[in-house]
Parts: C-alpha cells; sequence; structure tokens
C-alpha cells in the first residue's frame, strides 16, 4: 500500500503523523467496495437525486459519472454508457429538481415606539 497523500493545503508544511502512516491490510478504517444484488437503474437515479438534493447541478452530477475516483458512479457509467446516465441525470432532475438556497441574515426589523398603535399600555396583570 501507498501512504496517504500529502494533502493540498498544508499551513505548516509537513504531513501530520496519521498521514505518513501506511494503510494496512487489516485497517478498520479502510474501506473496501462490495458489489450487491439490486436493480442498477434504481441506484442511478437515487445516487443522481442525493446529489441533487446537496445543490448539484447536472453539469457537476455528470461529472462525478465521469471520474473514475467515484467507484459507485464510475462503476454505472461502465455499465449503461455516458448517453444513458446523461439521460437519466435530465430526468431525474425534471422530476425532483435540484435544491438551491441562500441564506442572508438580516437585522430584526422593530419599528419605533412611535409607530406603535396607540392605547393605554397594559401590564401582565391586566389580562
Amino acid at each position: 500500500m501507498h501512504p496517504h497523500p500529502e494533502p493540498e493545503h498544508n499551513p505548516g508544511g509537513q504531513p501530520s503523523e496519521a498521514l505518513k502512516k501506511t494503510a494496512e491490510a487489516d485497517d478498520p478504517m479502510v474501506l473496501h467496495a462490495t458489489w450487491i444484488s439490486g436493480d442498477p437503474f434504481l441506484m442511478l437515479d437515487s445516487l443522481i437525486e442525493e446529489y441533487a438534493r446537496m445543490g448539484f447541478s447536472a453539469a457537476k452530477i455528470r461529472g462525478l459519472f465521469k471520474n473514475a475516483g467515484f467507484l459507485a458512479t464510475y462503476s454505472l457509467t461502465q455499465r449503461f454508457g455516458e448517453e444513458v446516465v446523461s439521460q437519466r441525470i435530465e430526468t431525474v432532475l425534471q422530476k425532483c429538481g435540484v435544491l438551491r438556497f441562500t441564506m442572508q441574515a438580516a437585522a430584526p426589523q422593530i419599528p419605533p415606539c412611535s409607530k406603535l398603535a396607540p392605547g393605554p399600555h397594559r401590564s401582565h396583570h391586566d389580562v
């Protein structure tokens, strides 16, 4: 096994001890892909929908299916071909859309006292 690669951004310039360690065959932190039985079209649609719900565009999802670094998505592209995967991406996105949101912090809008409704002030004893 090869040692873990050095991270791209490393302010100290030296890899941590954990990154210097080589993976061992019985290392419980090493992930191993396993084939399972099931409907590959359901897996394809589910992965597309998952990425769409995380806000990925069709182009970005398509890129994941072309990238050999992503075993599940790449394997589905190898099985069905890029044209079928692209068609499924479009079909799934038409059905579920792509989650998009923005957050905007704003100060609470409290009207000045002069704009409050006129009338006698009440205390909690008046209720």
